[in-house]
């Protein structure tokens, strides 16, 4: 016969009743905990907040960023990168073909493919000075010629039409530039692309001192 207690229950039903409780109980108390968890991450909303969490992970760049364990990032307020300025961006980028020989510059897109070769003509009295840009041997070898110079003069008169002033001297860009028949490429290869590109951006007007 199946001993029952007091209130009618037998022993294996109390202890399964027990069991059940337990596990309901232990359920919602790691439902309760998951969601204590979860919404002390969404109360998250500083760069502060977030690495005090235990969880969250910082991210080694600069400004350095928390993450959280959710996904929220909060980058570090105090540490800020200072923009340039636009003069300052300008001057960064820019490149000079620069005659030092001369103590100016002219602003050019290819100035790093280039060299340059000066020379002297004497017309009537008036002498005329030219920097003549060459490609570099490492970017051809065949080709280098520009067929086109900078000049400078200390009258505008010269041989040449020199129009821009600049300190004791007037300069402008000579020679209307060819093709090279050398490119592999023909009229329109890639070195002769390059040579009319460059003859296109020799601009006089855009000179500074060095």
């Amino acid at each position: 016969m199946k001993k029952l207690d007091i209130k009618g229950f037998g022993t294996i039903e109390v202890i399964l009743f027990l069991v059940l409780v337990g596990i309901i109980g232990g359920i919602g108390w790691y439902v309760w905990q998951n969601k204590q968890k979860t919404d002390k991450l969404n109360s998250i909303s500083t760069f502060a907040e977030c690495k005090a969490g235990s969880a969250s992970k910082l991210q080694e760049s600069y400004p350095e960023v928390c993450v959280t364990k959710n996904g929220k990032s909060f980058p570090n307020p105090d540490q800020k990168i200072t923009p340039l300025n636009t003069e300052t961006q300008k001057q960064n980028t820019t490149n000079y073909l620069i005659i030092k020989e001369w103590g100016i510059k002219f602003e050019m897109e290819d100035a790093d493919k280039l060299t340059y070769k000066l020379s002297s003509e004497n017309s009537d009295g008036k002498v005329t000075e030219t920097a003549t840009p060459f490609l570099k041997d490492g970017v051809s070898k065949i080709c280098q010629s520009i067929y086109a110079a900078y000049a400078r003069s200390k009258t505008s008169d010269s041989m040449y039409s020199l129009s821009i002033k600049s300190g004791n001297y007037y300069y402008g860009a000579i020679g209307s530039g060819q093709p090279c028949a050398n490119d592999p490429g023909g009229i329109d290869g890639p070195i002769n692309q390059l040579r009319s590109k460059i003859l296109h951006e020799m601009n006089p007007s855009k000179i500074s001192p060095i």
